[in-house]
């Protein structure tokens, strides 16, 4: 059993989030990301978690798209709303998407979403 911290980092150019145990990949996922560089770079942190985040009383228009998981970054680049999320359009990955989150497969955000805790680091690279 490994015991180094968690941590998650995006590969913009890759289109891969790849899950660490410190310096020890533990899995790698094909995923989207914002069109541009409307995705932040930058470290942060894991700040919020939610289940269904589409179907909360709260939910707003881009929140209508999101399926299965939400996983929160803490402000990143000094900018906010950011996150990882599944998707009702599993063909737009891997590729660039509209909005800056980060979207994977439905299945894929689902198990990462047990795997990662709160305030687990985040790493997003060009």
């Amino acid at each position: 059993i490994n015991k180094d911290a968690p941590r998650v980092v995006v590969d913009k150019s890759e289109f891969t989030l790849s899950y660490y145990f410190g310096d020890n990949l533990a899995r790698q996922y094909v995923i989207a990301h914002g069109q541009g560089n409307n995705t932040p770079e930058g470290s942060t942190v894991v700040d919020s978690k939610d289940i269904d985040p589409e179907q909360a009383p709260y939910a707003s228009a881009e929140q209508l798209e999101m399926r299965a998981s939400w996983i929160g970054f803490a402000p990143i680049d000094g900018r906010d709303g950011f996150g990882i999320h599944g998707t009702r359009d599993e063909s737009s990955i891997p590729g660039e998407t509209r909005r800056g989150c980060v979207r994977m497969y439905n299945k894929d955000v689902t198990e990462l979403y047990d795997w990662v805790p709160l305030k687990a680091k985040i790493e997003i690279h060009a």
